[in-house]
């Protein structure tokens, strides 16, 4: 079964469609084998730094955005 992430990329990549065969299948396989090191290891986002509770609201503080690859190589250092 696929995760979540997975089905979200493959959305973005393929579109929303209905794709029954089973050579529609075998090509979205091999979409997902280049998507998904992209997804995985480009896009920057951000990380929770701190929540803080003030009253009933949370305030959340961030890191600036890396890509995961960033931050692999500086866990490395």
């Amino acid at each position: 079964m696929w995760s979540r992430k997975t089905i979200t990329t493959l959305r973005r990549f393929i579109g929303y469609g209905r794709y029954e065969t089973e050579e529609q299948l075998v090509l979205i396989r091999q979409i997902l084998v280049v998507a998904e090191p992209y997804v995985n290891f480009f896009p920057p986002c951000k990380k929770l730094k701190e929540k803080q509770r003030i009253g009933s609201r949370v305030k959340k503080t961030y890191y600036t955005a890396q890509t995961p690859y960033q931050r692999l190589l500086a866990s490395a250092s």
